[in-house]
């Protein structure tokens, strides 16, 4: 260490074990922001072909620039981290932590700070405790966190209360008031005016309705519904973030469908990819700026929780070889390094991006292969021998070396899962991607009535024109409760979208029953309803026509397709799809019966179940 180098540290003992205590000791945005540290923006610098992230907080004097290199940790284990400085009064500042189990089921905590200065300035504010009351402050934090955990206090962290919440909180209760008066407000609109007002900085800036579904005590639907309510009455934006397929930095940003280009191109690593709404498209909330503005920069940008599905991440030296007691959970892994030339070569089944120079592990249990960074991407040797995840760079310059589970975070809402939603169907109809956009998997339910003429000849013309649009706007309704919603309806057809098999089944089997109840004053009680659905199941477009956001491709064409071939009061379906164990659940009370269905331009004819 230089001259005037500090090194101090702390030990102390938790209640909860390291598990419980993890998500939240290394979510250091939160941590920060409770310190009362400052913000920070961070740019993407290149020279030649290197790219580093530069940090900035402060003007003026007080200007404080430091590179930012990326935290290193192994899940719930440690983390730790090393600034630079460019400027300012200290030349480098880091910590680390530390979480062990101990003896009685709690943890025991080891937190280090060491910093360097720069200049008579640095060695003064180190000599004054600096250092000391740094950790200090981070210790009540960790208690506090604990004491959370134990039920002894109802928040994680103690913040500053939000400036102006007088002033604010009258306009942010009238933009709910207004909410509130939507159909899919659902009871949150109190719930959410009082986030907004009151949260933490750090909590309101990537909403996520999956985490709002467990804290409100909702169904995921609902939180969504409730948040796309809150962007229509002026509460909350709506944030699409175009995620680099590699190494998950967000590359761009919309607040509408309209607004995504065909493609994206990360600013660290350079990679150009695809947009796909449900491979890299992350949707996100935050309060509009009316409601609270919550200002520029960010507490911490690059610690174990903005990553959460990466389980180690290690920058290694030239050379250098380093072993982690650590074992990963069975599942899929990829394990990639940076800098390195990557390029997306394909989509995978699962459709996920494979990336040249990175590689896939399927991961069931025994020793973890080991894993080397080379000078063209990774290689994976045999059993280390010793227990544990091994990190090698065989390269000749450091190299920052990522394993990660290759499944979303668990919080995250995909484009794709948000649109198909009848709320969104509703509030944004004609918000629509300006080109054709791969949307994932998804599964259609068509409808028709086979012969409208014979309805308009039953009832006449105004009747009968009632009946449909009645028949649609139930539809509608069915397809909601169904986690789906209905894409597009027009006189005598429809089509829906839903993101599983089952509840396309289900709403299939609805919607005959809504059709009966429709027109019961002129159905006997043996005829058919005049409905007939066909589903399937497979990759989607999302498209913008004339009418606003649409679906387009061979699994849509194909539900319709089976819809014209379903008898009225008939379900057509994929028997593949029908036999699957949840879908032959909810159609286990119906008559089936198995038949095929010549399809043009397709040599073998596709097995179908005709279910009554």
């Amino acid at each position: 260490m230089s001259e005037g180098a500090l090194v101090e540290t702390w030990e102390f003992k938790l209640s909860q074990p390291p598990s419980a205590l993890w998500p939240l000791l290394a979510d250091t945005n939160r941590i920060h922001e409770a310190l009362e540290m400052p913000r920070y923006s961070v740019v993407v610098e290149r020279e030649g072909e290197s790219r580093k992230l530069v940090a900035h907080s402060g003007q003026g004097a007080r200007r404080l620039e430091w590179e930012e290199t990326p935290f290193e940790w192994v899940a719930g284990q440690w983390w730790r981290f090393d600034r630079r400085f460019l400027k300012g009064p200290l030349a480098r500042f880091g910590a680390t932590l530390y979480l062990r189990k101990s003896a009685g089921g709690g943890a025991l905590a080891q937190y280090a700070l060491n910093a360097e200065p720069n200049g008579v300035i640095g060695k003064t504010l180190l000599s004054s405790g600096y250092l000391r009351r740094a950790g200090d402050a981070f210790v009540e934090r960790a208690e506090e966190v604990d004491a959370f955990l134990s039920g002894r206090r109802p928040t994680p962290f103690s913040t500053r209360e939000p400036g102006r919440l007088r002033e604010a909180r009258a306009e942010i209760d009238g933009r709910a008031a207004q909410m509130a008066q939507s159909p899919y407000a659902n009871g949150a609109a109190a719930s959410l005016a009082n986030m907004v007002a009151e949260a933490p900085i750090s909590d309101l800036m990537e909403m996520r309705a999956r985490r709002l579904a467990r804290s409100m005590e909702v169904s995921e639907r609902a939180a969504a519904e409730a948040c796309l309510a809150a962007v229509e009455a002026g509460l909350l934006e709506l944030r699409l973030i175009a995620l680099c397929p590699r190494c998950r930095r967000p590359a761009l940003e919309a607040s509408r469908l309209a607004e995504l280009p065909a493609t994206a191109q990360c600013r660290f690593d350079g990679l150009t990819f695809a947009i796909d709404l449900a491979v890299n498209v992350e949707a996100l909330f935050t309060p509009r700026p009316e409601a609270r503005s919550l200002g520029e920069g960010v507490f911490c940008g690059s610690g174990p929780m903005t990553a959460p599905h990466v389980s180690i991440r290690q920058r290694l030296e030239a050379g250098e070889r380093r072993a982690f007691p650590f074992t990963p959970r069975p599942g899929g892994y990829r394990v990639w390094v940076e800098p390195a030339d990557a390029r997306v070569e394909w989509l995978e089944g699962d459709g996920a991006a494979r990336i040249s120079a990175d590689r896939v592990i399927d991961y069931q249990g025994g020793q973890f292969p080991a894993v080397a960074a080379a000078p063209d991407g990774v290689t994976l040797g045999g059993d280390p021998g010793d227990g544990a995840v091994v990190f090698e760079n065989h390269c000749s310059q450091p190299r920052l070396i990522s394993l990660e589970r290759r499944a979303w975070r668990a919080d995250a809402l995909t484009a794709a899962e948000l649109t198909p939603l009848q709320a969104y169907r509703d509030l944004f109809p004609l918000d629509a991607p300006q080109a054709p956009t791969r949307s994932g998997r998804l599964v259609f339910a068509a409808f028709a009535v086979p012969a409208p003429e014979a309805l308009f000849a039953r009832l006449g013309d105004i009747a009968a024109a009632a009946a449909i649009d009645a028949l649609a706007a139930r539809a509608a309704d069915l397809a909601r409760a169904r986690n789906g919603g209905v894409v597009r309806a027009s006189g005598a057809r429809g089509l829906a979208a839903f993101l599983d098999a089952a509840d396309a089944a289900g709403f299939a089997l609805e919607l005959k029953t809504a059709a009966r109840m429709a027109l019961a004053e002129i159905l006997t009680d043996t005829e058919t309803p005049p409905i007939s659905v066909g589903i399937a199941s497979g990759r989607a477009l999302a498209l913008k026509r004339p009418g606003g956001f649409d679906y387009s491709g061979l699994t849509a064409a194909m539900a319709e397709r089976l819809a014209v071939a379903a008898a009225p009061g008939e379900v057509a379906l994929p028997a593949d799809i029908a036999n699957q164990a949840d879908v032959a659940a909810i159609l286990a009370n119906c008559v089936r019966r198995d038949d095929s269905l010549a399809i043009d331009g397709v040599d073998e004819a596709l097995a179908i179940a005709r279910v009554t």
